[in-house]
């Protein structure tokens, strides 16, 4: 009797591991996902008086907490001169810069890839191009 319960245990563990190898080897391109609406969105900016940004990756506009990508930001004074640069990763959106920059004129925003990653699935979303945000500063 315990080799008539054994059996049918065993054939359902080996199918499932079968189900499992077989979902493992589907091509990439359908498990990809594609969104071209995702942007840079500013929540806040105060770069001239206290050194800060505040900025998300949103669909419309709303922003999508869960997402990430690294990026660079760039400073530009009157003149359209870089003035500031730095490399962020993407994990924390509030930027902080070391003092406040009263000559700042327009900033930028630029993705370091063409795809973000959702921080909850670990998926990545193609965004096609790398996202990118230009802006004046706020007087």
């Amino acid at each position: 009797m315990k080799q008539f319960l054994l059996i049918p245990l065993v054939l359902m563990a080996s199918l499932s591991v079968q189900a499992q190898v077989k979902s493992s080897q589907q091509p990439l391109s359908t498990l990809s996902l594609v969104d071209e609406s995702l942007h840079f969105m500013v929540i806040d900016e105060a770069i001239k008086e206290q050194g800060t940004l505040s900025i998300c990756i949103a669909q419309k506009d709303r922003c999508i907490e869960n997402l990430q990508v690294g990026f660079i930001v760039r400073i530009y004074d009157t003149s359209g001169q870089e003035i500031w640069n730095s490399l962020w990763s993407g994990k924390n959106m509030d930027i902080r810069f070391k003092s406040p920059m009263p000559q700042a004129a327009t900033y930028a925003v630029e993705a370091t890839s063409d795809f973000v990653i959702n921080r909850l699935t670990t998926n990545r979303i193609s965004t096609v191009k790398p996202m990118q945000l230009n802006q004046p500063t706020q007087p």
